[in-house]
């Protein structure tokens, strides 16, 4: 056995006997003594007073003790620096072998050539002629792609100013009357100037977003947005249209690279300014 071991199990022995002797103690406590009740209070009578006062003294050891035996078992189990040392030594996986370095099968090896076979000398390097420079090695062209210039929001806009052919299903101007189709939220059918004015006027919010093409607090669309979204771009609602007329409405001459919030409060405050300038 251990030395380590006969330690431990003796401090077992210690704290399993300090607890018997307390609940000793205790039994000796309740056997010199009894509780009395008046109605009222409970009070405590002794049939022998030194002898339940040992038991107390002995009772109050018995806990210390004990509490100083568990407190020394933790010590004790509590493994230190060079047990978990060990152990991280012990129990350290191996490194698996690669199969690039698998021993080669012995029955695959080249024959060495024997001493009756003629050996064929390696044919001499070509001499080098004098003054001559050694060729230089080229260099493999570095395939990282060039950073991409960054482009502000109205360079994009800017960008989409072609306009696609109009779509085979959608009715021409020359057709017939299409009296309130032309509207861009309600309407199905080709979207005009008016329309995307009145637009700009009754919705700036809708009109901020479809022009940066994010939210007002500047993150990116729902894909239920894009697809409405697209569905105006196919009737003739094009970003190209909707920055000049924002940009003829706030007197500027490009969209700043700001926050959607921002150009969405200026935007409404202008036009509500130039809505009370017009005459009723």
């Amino acid at each position: 056995m251990y030395p380590s071991r006969f330690y431990l199990i003796a401090l077992l022995v210690f704290i399993s006997a300090m607890a018997l002797g307390a609940l000793f103690f205790l039994s000796g406590m309740q056997s010199s003594s009894y509780i009395l009740s008046d109605g009222v209070s409970l009070s405590l009578r002794y049939i022998d007073h030194p002898r339940y006062d040992r038991n107390l003294i002995g009772v109050i050891y018995a806990l210390a003790f004990l509490a100083a035996g568990l407190l020394f078992l933790i010590v004790v189990l509590v493994p230190d620096e060079r047990t978990l040392a060990a152990f991280r030594r012990v129990a350290a996986p191996q490194p698996r072998q690669r199969l690039a370095e698998a021993p080669v099968s012995p029955l695959r090896e080249t024959p060495a050539p024997t001493s009756d076979a003629p050996v064929k000398a390696a044919p001499a390097p070509a001499p080098e002629e004098e003054g001559a420079a050694p060729e230089a090695v080229k260099e493999p062209p570095s395939r990282e792609p060039a950073p991409e210039p960054e482009v502000t929001v109205d360079e994009s806009v800017r960008q989409d100013v072609a306009e696609p052919d109009p779509q085979p299903d959608l009715p021409t101007l020359g057709g017939p009357d299409l009296s309130g189709e032309e509207d861009i939220v309600y309407g199905n059918g080709p979207v005009t100037e008016d329309s995307i004015i009145e637009f700009i006027q009754n919705h700036p919010d809708s009109a901020v977003k479809f022009l940066y093409r994010k939210n007002l607090d500047n993150r990116t669309l729902s894909p239920m947005d894009e697809d409405i979204y697209q569905k105006w771009e196919r009737r003739g609602m094009f970003r190209a249209k909707v920055r000049e007329f924002v940009l003829e409405i706030m007197d500027w001459d490009k969209l700043p690279d700001d926050y959607p919030h921002d150009i969405w409060l200026q935007l409404r405050d202008q036009i509500f300014e130039l809505k009370g300038r017009a005459p009723h």
